[in-house]
């Protein structure tokens, strides 16, 4: 297969590597270098190309210039470098399938216009969804979220990883509300309801 890029997002002549299918039906947690959003992905052919940041929305062809997928993340993580790099790419008929539904306007959970609804944290898994850091002006700082706190429930649905955090956020929009439960670094319960910002796009 062949992985094209767009240089980075630093503009030239697009990107390219080679590399070779080595699964599909793969699912993963897929995240900014920040840590602050993340989603969990289905579907996805794996490459073994050196697929690298800026690289997504990118095609992945076949050896007959054929577009098999839509390049959408890699591997960032040391846990790989022994093994070479690792590329996953959203197959072709899925992103055609989602591009018919924004041409056509209709909108879903899965599929939204602007930009995401985001509580403004960066979250890390220890013991539960534990904030490593909030972000000034966020809708986590309005209601007095803290960094060393750890976020246990929004809406009434228990959350005890980042992915289920992202999942129960997926598709909310700048100005919605959600109701949350933590607990502070000094380990007493709170609970707020906040309203969203708009992140950046995803």
């Amino acid at each position: 297969v062949v992985a094209i890029g767009n240089a980075g997002g630093t503009g030239g002549l697009p990107t390219v590597v080679t590399g070779s299918v080595t699964a599909i039906n793969q699912s993963i947690t897929a995240g900014d270098e920040s840590g602050t959003l993340s989603e969990r992905l289905h579907n996805l052919i794996r490459v073994d190309a050196p697929i690298a940041s800026g690289d997504s929305g990118g095609p992945l062809t076949n050896a007959s210039g054929e577009i098999i997928g839509m390049n959408t993340a890699a591997s960032a993580t040391p846990q790989f470098e022994s093994t070479g790099s690792v590329g996953y790419a959203i197959p072709i008929q899925q992103a055609l399938a989602s591009a018919t539904e924004i041409v056509a306007g209709r909108f879903s959970g899965t599929v939204h216009l602007g930009l995401p609804g985001i509580l403004g944290i960066e979250v890390v898994s220890r013991d539960g969804v534990y904030v490593a850091g909030v972000a000034d002006g966020s809708a986590a700082q309005a209601v007095g979220l803290t960094a060393g706190s750890t976020i246990t429930s929004i809406d009434g649905t228990s959350v005890t990883a980042p992915d289920g955090l992202s999942e129960v956020l997926s598709g909310r929009k700048p100005g919605s509300k959600v109701q949350l439960v933590w607990t502070d670094p000094a380990g007493a319960a709170r609970s707020a309801t906040a309203t969203l910002v708009a992140g950046p796009a995803d």
